[in-house]
């Protein structure tokens, strides 16, 4: 019994497994983000936005709590505005606030 395959179809099977692999890898690196945002007077900021700096899909919106629930990796910058304030970034791993 002669057994071969192609090199496109076994280049499509070794690409599966290094799909899942970097997915997975790509997932861990993932975390949840969450915080509230509020004036220096203590009251929730709503509508203000937290976005991961240089991405244009990967933002989120403070709820009538100030409430913000994002995702970002260890390393990469959060940038915290709302109209009227300036603007403030935090780099992700360096403080616990």
């Amino acid at each position: 019994m002669k057994f071969s395959t192609s090199f496109p179809s076994m280049m499509r099977w070794m690409m599966i497994p290094a799909g899942i692999l970097f997915a997975t890898l790509l997932s861990a690196q993932m975390r949840t983000i969450t915080g509230r945002i509020s004036s220096s007077d203590g009251e929730a900021l709503i509508g203000a936005t937290v976005q991961v700096q240089a991405t244009t899909d990967r933002g989120a919106i403070t709820d009538a709590n100030g409430d913000y629930s994002i995702q970002a990796a260890k390393g990469e910058t959060l940038v915290f505005s709302y109209l009227g304030l300036t603007s403030k970034t935090l780099k992700l791993g360096t403080k616990r606030l």
